[in-house]
């Protein structure tokens, strides 16, 4: 399986360069920076059985029209209106699994809630359910929960975007609620977004892994002096023996 990670993209952001000390970005910049990236990993990546489209969460920049955070009333710096934005948003994932059908014999979807786009995920995730309704080939698996799950042999991968808990809380929902998964696996993963950058660690048997993104800053982080790599990745699974390898691309 070749798990493909978009870090938080924040689809619909605007940056501006002279403001941040960094690129411009927009939701033109945004669509195309994700699908040339996406093609240079299915390009490298191996001719697995399966691909998985793993975002963890904050794909959208903003929720709805208010351009705010939902919890904190956060003004965000978005681009444009957000039906435009919408439309694009499910058309752009649309394009992203089309590549990789034509890699994979199979892919799964997953969509993680994130802070930003805890209700838009949802229907962003329904509308990518509708495109593929009678496509038996791709799995869109429901994010109704923030917890997202799925096993690959000896593997059992779980998402959440990272928002409002620990990873010692992720690690005894996981033990407490996927029992009989935990037991059957050799490796599990926990993989999430949230912070921006990559950060690694082991805690009981799972590795907690967070993604780098491929968005600059805004003006909020690029003013607290926040950034990251700017990066996305793939990870390739075997059945028995967890990952094999991984590839990444930067912007």
């Amino acid at each position: 399986m070749s798990c493909y990670l978009i870090g938080d993209h924040h689809f619909g952001m605007y940056a501006w360069g002279p403001e941040t000390g960094n690129d411009d970005y927009d939701t033109d910049i945004s669509a195309k920076i994700l699908t040339e990236v996406t093609a240079k990993l299915v390009a490298s990546s191996p001719d697995s059985e399966i691909g998985a489209l793993v975002n963890v969460g904050d794909f959208l920049h903003a929720n709805d029209t208010t351009s705010q955070t939902p919890a904190s009333k956060a003004v965000l710096d978005t681009d444009g209106r957000m039906g435009r934005v919408a439309r694009r948003a499910g058309l752009l994932l649309k394009s992203l699994i089309d590549q990789m059908l034509l890699k994979h014999k199979k892919v799964i979807v997953l969509n993680a809630r994130g802070n930003h786009d805890p209700d838009a995920s949802m229907w962003l995730n329904e509308v990518i359910k509708a495109y593929y309704f009678t496509e038996k080939r791709v799995n869109v698996l429901d994010n109704f929960s923030k917890f997202i799950w799925f096993e690959h042999g000896k593997n059992l991968v779980v998402v959440h975007h990272g928002d409002k808990i620990k990873r010692s809380q992720m690690y005894e929902a996981i033990t407490r609620n996927l029992r009989d998964q935990w037991g059957m696996a050799k490796h599990v993963f926990g993989w999430t977004g949230h912070i921006h950058h990559k950060q690694q660690e082991e805690v009981g048997g799972m590795l907690f892994e967070s993604w780098n993104v491929l968005a600059p800053p805004d003006s909020w982080h690029a003013g607290a002096g926040h950034g990251s790599e700017r990066s996305m990745t793939c990870v390739v699974l075997h059945r028995e023996l967890g990952e094999q390898v991984r590839y990444k691309v930067k912007v």
